[in-house]
């Protein structure tokens, strides 16, 4: 007799095609591979025209007709509304103002959000944009409406990744006492500093105080959370993320020139203004060079600008957001990919970068850090010390064949598989607990 799959919930907010970052990269993968061990059902805001993607189980908002086609939206949707109060909130890009706030009374009708039918509601997650001025709207609605969804369900675990799926899971493990598990792709900490104490920070700390299991992405993000927010170690279990074995064309580039590349969400997390610094310093003595910035956030005008100032714009290409598959030919293109971060509980794109044989420069403030140990690493600070190391990459051959060689071998074994079989450990212990 066989063994019984798990049946599991999982709440996502990012899914290809919509997603910023590593964060959507890795719930596709986890979903992937999670799915030839356990039935899966994923709930995510948006999920592209092409359908399911290889069976994974995905329902997404903006298709909710297709969900209900024959149910009314029923009396507390056509009473729900949210409404907006300025307040300072968090870092992420254009969410500077914004808290919203379920209201019944008390205000106006421009500040008000109704739906009286599902199309309402699948019409509202008709975009890209999962991080806006409304993000706390949507995560709101997004819980209502996963809890409505989840009824039809059969699941025997609650698996949220990151807060905006937090609340949904919260109401969820409340209704249904199901165990729950949460997994932490990044922290506010990480996008804010870690003095920040805002909104999103206490919706993070509760449910990790009523998950019953935390999964980190690195000891470095475990450690973030049981120093910044007061967890008990006990409950988290480190899981690495994995990474794809793809195989990718390089493109064309000057003749002599060599490439430096980052590729992720320009804020104050990933730290831009580290990339200007040691620019000026490497420029100074290697001016043959283009760093290429793939990615756009918050503070990509800033770059630009600080870029221009400094009279570095023939040095500088900016791609804005890229598809997969040309962030993977870049990254093959590459000499040397830069990865400066102030926080980074991951740093899932210098992977990537060493599986397209190319050599990285990292930030020791970073969960990749602690596998990537052939890798060269800095503080994100020392920009001395990026400058020469991303000049000695470029200048000598052979050191640069034998790093990118070491790191290849520090990630033989980093698969989505294997971390997608450490997943299920943790459900494993919880089933027999």
């Amino acid at each position: 007799m066989g063994i019984e799959r798990k049946n599991i919930l999982m709440l996502g907010w990012e899914f290809p095609p919509a997603f910023t970052g590593g964060l959507g990269v890795a719930c596709y993968h986890i979903v992937k591979a999670l799915r030839a061990q356990a039935n899966v059902s994923l709930i995510v805001p948006f999920a592209g025209e092409q359908g399911d993607p290889e069976n994974a189980g995905v329902t997404g908002l903006n298709k909710l007709e297709q969900e209900f086609v024959n149910e009314s939206l029923g009396k507390e949707f056509e009473d729900f509304f949210l409404s907006r109060i300025p307040v300072e909130l968090s870092a992420y890009p254009s969410l500077s103002l914004g808290k919203w706030l379920l209201g019944k009374t008390g205000t106006s009708e421009s500040n008000v959000t109704r739906f009286s039918t599902w199309s309402d509601v699948s019409a509202y997650f008709q975009t890209h944009d999962l991080y806006g001025r409304d993000i706390l709207q949507r995560t709101q609605l997004f819980a209502k409406i996963s809890k409505r969804i989840a009824s039809k369900r059969k699941f025997d675990f609650i698996y949220a990744h990151d807060w905006p799926t937090f609340q949904a899971a919260m109401e969820l493990k409340q209704d249904t006492h199901k165990p729950l598990v949460l997994h932490i792709h990044s922290l506010e900490t990480d996008r804010a500093g870690e003095e920040t104490k805002n909104e999103i920070y206490a919706i993070e700390k509760y449910a990790m105080q009523e998950a019953d299991k935390i999964i980190a992405v690195s000891d470095y993000t475990k450690h973030q959370i049981v120093s910044n927010y007061g967890i008990d170690e006990s409950k988290i279990t480190v899981v690495h993320n994995g990474a794809e074995v793809t195989s990718h064309s390089a493109f064309k580039k000057t003749i002599g020139e060599k490439w430096i590349t980052f590729a992720g969400r320009i804020t104050f997390q990933k730290g831009p203004q580290f990339i200007v610094e040691t620019a000026c310093k490497l420029i100074r003595v290697y001016p043959n060079v283009r760093f290429i910035i793939a990615g756009g956030g918050d503070l990509f005008a800033s770059l630009v600008h600080e870029v221009a100032r400094q009279k570095l714009g023939k040095y500088f290409s900016f791609t804005g957001f890229l598809s997969r598959e040309k962030i993977m030919d870049l990254l093959a293109s590459s000499d040397a990919y830069f990865m400066p971060s102030v926080s980074e509980p991951f740093g899932l794109s210098a992977v990537e970068a060493v599986r397209q044989g190319t050599a990285s420069v990292i930030s020791k403030r970073s969960g990749v850090a602690e596998i990537l140990t052939n890798s060269l690493k800095a503080d994100f600070w020392d920009t001395d010390r990026f400058a020469n190391y991303l000049y000695a990459i470029l200048k000598y051959p052979r050191l640069k064949k034998t790093i990118e060689a070491r790191s290849r071998k520090d990630i033989e074994h980093l698969t989505w598989e294997t971390t997608v079989q450490k997943i299920m450990n943790v459900y494993s212990a919880l089933s027999i607990s």
